[in-house]
């Protein structure tokens, strides 16, 4: 499936395609107390993230994955208007979760007219 950001609208042609609607996707993971303390350990000897950068980059692509599938149960071809937000949600300073929202305009190919 074709995904476009909202920087690139003109690709979307309203003679070729419908719009289907609003379609969504949402990923929610865990981050340990053991990561969050290697995290804190490594920020202060001034290393990347690199534990924390990759379960932001895999709750990503969890969320595009699950705006893909609602999409294509819809039967999308092309998602337009592709916007991706991360956020943290912390219940104590020892753990939290890293959640990502991925929306965007599912189309579908117009029919053609005999």
């Amino acid at each position: 499936m074709k995904l476009v950001d909202c920087s690139t609208l003109s690709f979307y042609n309203p003679v070729e395609y419908d719009e289907i609607g609003l379609v969504h996707g949402m990923s929610v993971h865990a981050i340990s107390f053991g990561r969050q303390l290697l995290t804190n350990i490594t920020s202060l000897v001034g290393q990347r993230q690199e534990m924390i950068e990759t379960k932001v980059q895999e709750t990503q692509r969890d969320a595009l994955n699950d705006m893909i599938k609602n999409g294509e149960k819809l039967g999308a071809v092309k998602i337009v208007g592709v916007s991706l937000q991360t956020g943290e949600i912390s219940r104590r300073e020892s753990d939290g979760f890293i959640t990502a929202t991925a929306m965007g305009t599912a189309l579908r190919k117009k029919k053609k007219n005999k």
